[in-house]
């Protein structure tokens, strides 16, 4: 998805390819490559927990920790459901489809305790915002009991997946 949103269109790899061959492949259209990542999300959605070492609310029922950690510790560390909910939103939103775009993101407004994230109002858009310590952007973006990296590639500082200066996305 990211990929296509640069680049428009670009090349679509489906299959895996034999190690040390190349193969030459012409661009996709970007039309049909976020249609494919809509179809590849959604066809793996029913497999991805609610959330990590919790209370996993999905047709898997993974409850408990994962590798030995809660969800406090992993946040939203790995993507789940919640996070391709998200990122559906966002392919269509992007595509300028505003009606799946909008069922979307009701899907995780109606659900803020479950998805663990809460919207961000006047009142501490400076503090969570400002790229301290205290902020969303450092480890994995929980106050509070919230996680507000819903869709992110985050890091976990205590996995030590940050760059040379410890602080930050990753690097």
């Amino acid at each position: 998805f990211y990929i296509s949103r640069i680049w428009g269109d670009v090349p679509l790899v489906t299959q895996a390819t034999t190690e040390g061959v190349n193969v030459s492949l012409s661009r996709t259209p970007q039309k049909d490559v976020l249609d494919f990542c809509i179809r590849d999300t959604k066809k793996y959605l029913d497999s991805l927990p609610t959330e990590y070492g919790n209370d996993d609310r999905s047709k898997l029922n993974y409850d408990g920790l994962y590798y030995g950690k809660n969800w406090g510790q992993l946040g939203n560390t790995y993507w789940g459901y919640w996070q391709a909910i998200a990122l559906l939103a966002h392919i269509h939103a992007w595509m300028g489809d505003y009606t799946a775009t909008d069922t979307y993101t009701k899907m995780i407004l109606n659900n803020l305790s479950q998805v663990h994230t809460a919207a961000i109002g006047y009142a501490n858009a400076q503090s969570y915002l400002s790229g301290t310590t205290q902020s969303i952007f450092y480890d994995k973006g929980i106050i509070g009991g919230n996680c507000y990296q819903l869709l992110s590639f985050p890091y976990s500082m205590a996995n030590r997946e940050s760059g040379p200066s410890g602080v930050g996305h990753i690097e």
